[in-house]
């Protein structure tokens, strides 16, 4: 009797049918065919969100360290390879660490400033006189002495072995930091002895992002006029000379697979790409450095990445962060957005990290849409990018950035 009901319980218990099984699984395939996408491109969003927030915290950990440690310390961006891709790419950053200031060989080691300006022909009377060059004795500062024969040899090659090299900072007194333009010396190569004299030239004048000059460095004493205006010469003064900081071998960030960021669209002002590989000059485009001051601020930046000269930032810094796929090589249509190849500047998923130089502030920016083609799209130097540039930037200049969490 109690087999028989179960029997029974058992033919009516409820089940699904092979084909509904099929159906509800077809379903679920259909789903998530229809959501893969979405949920990959918000993946990939965050990915990137993650990485740009990550590089700007790198950043700014540099800039926090030259005013905890009352240094300069920088941030350089490498570049991938030397071919026409890895010119246009950056996936790793690493920390410039600061080396002790230069002060001389000797205690008493000094700078006497003058003003290497042409003299004015009479009977105009001479206008105070911009300072803009100090002289040293090539015995209390044999590296300067050093530098001068290495940057003025015929093999430019070793430029990079002078221990003081153009771009570096020369403070003078007050705290005032200017870059140095050149280093030369009075010897000859018929002279029997080594040089006596280095001189050292600079400019007083900061330009600014309106081409005007600020804080010009005009003589307020009176002029000895026994002494003609080209060989000014000044009352002694100390000074430091602050070489560029050196690569940290274990301070470094690499950015996640699949992020890189795009040093085609990269550079300094709204419509500033100077971090872009000079396709038409030939020449391989170097790493990009950035330098905090003990203040915090952007001290020198890298304003030619063919010669790696170092300059004063006339704006903000834009640092574009996007697709590695993205990343167009050197004479390729860096503003396509055909099929599967989409540029990263005419992508809205890429991501602006933008630099204050005053403040040394760094920020991530969404991109904006780049709607005015260049004329010369394989070349990014060319001046018709400044439109696509300056669109692209739009938010990031009306002060806009990401939520603090993707």
């Amino acid at each position: 009797m109690f087999s028989s009901l179960n029997q029974q319980s058992i033919k009516r218990r409820p089940a699904f049918t092979l084909v509904e099984l099929l159906v509800v699984l077809f379903i679920l395939l259909m789903l998530a065919t229809i959501a893969l996408p979405t949920v990959k491109r918000l993946l990939s969003d965050q990915k990137a969100s993650r990485a740009a927030r990550n590089a700007a915290i790198f950043i700014d950990a540099a800039r926090n360290r030259a005013i905890a440690e009352n240094r300069y310390v920088g941030v350089r961006l490498e570049r991938l390879g030397t071919g026409s891709f890895g010119q246009a790419a950056s996936i790793r950053m690493r920390q410039l660490v600061g080396i002790p200031p230069y002060t001389g060989d000797s205690a008493d080691a000094v700078a006497r400033l003058q003003s290497l300006n042409t003299p004015t022909p009479p009977p105009v009377l001479p206008a105070p006189p911009s300072i803009n060059a100090a002289e040293f004795e090539a015995n209390d500062c044999p590296l300067l002495a050093l530098s001068s024969r290495l940057l003025n040899n015929s093999d430019p090659d070793d430029d990079h072995l002078a221990p003081i090299r153009l771009g570096d900072l020369l403070e003078l007194s007050g705290g005032r930091s200017v870059p140095i333009l050149s280093i030369v010396d009075d010897f000859a190569s018929t002279d029997p002895d080594p040089p006596t004299i280095v001189t050292v030239r600079f400019n007083l004048n900061e330009p600014n992002a309106n081409n005007n000059n600020t804080f010009p460095g005009k003589v307020r004493e009176p002029i000895d006029s026994s002494q003609p205006l080209i060989s000014d010469k000044r009352e002694p003064v100390k000074f430091r000379i602050h070489r560029r900081p050196v690569p940290s071998s274990s301070t470094t960030l690499s950015l996640p697979r699949g992020v890189a960021i795009d040093l085609n669209y990269s550079g300094i002002g709204v419509a500033g790409n100077q971090f872009s590989p000079d396709v038409s000059g030939g020449l391989a485009a170097g790493d990009v450095d950035i330098v905090f001051d003990p203040n915090g601020s952007v001290v020198s930046v890298t304003t030619d990445v063919s010669t790696g000269a170092m300059g004063f930032p006339v704006g903000k810094i834009y640092l574009c962060l996007g697709d590695s796929a993205g990343v167009m090589a050197a004479g390729d249509d860096l503003f396509q957005n055909s099929g599967r190849t989409v540029a990263n500047i005419r992508s809205l998923d890429s991501i602006w990290i933008v630099i204050n130089p005053a403040s040394g502030q760094v920020v991530v920016a969404p991109f904006a849409t780049a709607s005015t083609a260049p004329t010369a799209p394989a070349n990014p130097r060319d001046a018709s990018w400044g439109p696509a540039l300056t669109q692209a930037r739009s938010l990031a200049n009306a002060s806009a950035t990401l939520d603090s969490e993707p």
